[in-house]
């Protein structure tokens, strides 16, 4: 499986000969700093945890978005994780 970022334009996805977009909600990005690093970790996380196919598509990028949201760098919040998930495509 492979994860390649877009940024505010979300992400590609390419499992077993397939290609996933994943859209994402528009932000107010307060800090992007790290973000990628919290990207790559939800990425992680999501196949550690062996979560369903459709929410590991989402949970990456919403890592990433919940760490733009703040201003202080490093920090996301699990609420805005819980909002952005339910609003990627």
């Amino acid at each position: 499986m492979e994860f390649v970022s877009f940024g505010k334009n979300g992400a590609l996805v390419f499992n077993d000969n397939h290609m996933y977009k994943v859209i994402i909600p528009v932000i107010k990005a307060m800090n992007p700093e790290e973000s990628g690093d919290f990207m790559l970790v939800g990425f992680v996380v999501s196949l550690k945890r062996n979560y369903e196919f459709k929410y590991l598509l989402k949970f990456p990028s919403t890592c990433g978005m919940a760490n733009a949201m703040e201003t202080e760098t490093g920090k996301i919040d699990i609420d805005n994780i819980n909002l952005l998930i339910r609003n990627a495509r």
